[in-house]
C-alpha cells in the first residue's frame, strides 16, 4: 500500500479495531535512503471522547516507527474541512485517504 509495512499494518488495525469514518495519512518522513522512519495519520471518528479513542489507539496498536495521530470527530471534521486554513483541509488535500466508509 504505501511502500511500508509499518505503515500498512498500523493503518489496516486502526481501520478494522476502531472503524473510522475516514482514515488519511498525511505525512512520511524518511531517511536518505528512502526508509520510512515516521509517519502521521488524520482520523475521523464517531465519538464523544477524542483522547480516548487517541489513548486506545496509542495502547493497542504498536508501530516499529514512530507514529502522530491527529484526531476529529465527525462533526469537527465537517466544521472545518471547508475552510481553506484549518489543518483538516490540509490534511485532506495534501494527504492520501487510506479509508473512507462512504466509499465502500
Amino acid at each position: 500500500m504505501f511502500g511500508s509495512d509499518s505503515i500498512n499494518s498500523v493503518c489496516k488495525k486502526i481501520i478494522s479495531e476502531f472503524s473510522p469514518k475516514k482514515l488519511y495519512l498525511f505525512s512520511i518522513k524518511k531517511s536518505p535512503t528512502g526508509e520510512a522512519k515516521g509517519f502521521k495519520l488524520g482520523l475521523v471518528i464517531q465519538t464523544e471522547d477524542k483522547a480516548d479513542i487517541e489513548k486506545q489507539i496509542y495502547l493497542k496498536i504498536e508501530s516499529d516507527i514512530p507514529y502522530d495521530l491527529i484526531v476529529y470527530t465527525t462533526e469537527e471534521w465537517e466544521k472545518h474541512i471547508g475552510h481553506s486554513e484549518s489543518f483538516a483541509n490540509r490534511i485532506s488535500q495534501e494527504g492520501t485517504c487510506v479509508y473512507d466508509d462512504a466509499r465502500i
